[in-house]
């Protein structure tokens, strides 16, 4: 009689050891993370480009915490005149794609669209962003 009691608890214990190893929980990360990288964060600017004979433009990107601030600068013959750059966006979140390049999903500025931009980190000097103007891609490259 003992011997089946015996062989009975063994069988269930076994039973319950196997189903505890077949029940294992799944974890699944988020795909969009809220801020931006790391890497990404900081002060970034453009090379001058020439407008017209005697005028330059640049950008200057400043990105922090969720937000990213992007200001236009004009050199002309005079005082440096400032106006609001193309990427002016809150409430970041990001997503990797692969191969250094983020996507980033955010609020413009008026808070009534989104906007996805691309930003491909080259090194910690430099990095390019992409956004869609219509139908072609515009990119742009910025340094530190």
């Amino acid at each position: 009689m003992k011997l089946k009691e015996f062989v009975a608890g063994v069988a269930i214990m076994s039973a319950l050891g196997v189903g505890m190893f077949l029940s294992s929980s799944q974890v699944s990360a988020s795909v969009w993370h809220k801020g931006m990288p790391n890497a990404l964060k900081g002060t970034w600017r453009t090379h001058n480009r020439k407008i017209v004979k005697g005028t330059y433009e640049y950008y200057i990107l400043k990105i922090k915490g969720s937000r990213i601030d992007g200001t236009m600068f004009a050199n002309t013959h005079g005082p440096i005149q400032e106006d609001a750059g193309p990427i002016n966006v809150y409430n970041t979140h990001y997503r990797y794609l692969g191969n250094h390049v983020y996507r980033i999903r955010a609020k413009n500025a008026l808070g009534n669209a989104s906007t996805q931009i691309n930003l491909k980190w080259l090194n910690k000097h430099t990095m390019q962003t992409y956004w869609k103007s219509g139908n072609k891609w515009v990119v742009e490259g910025y340094y530190r």
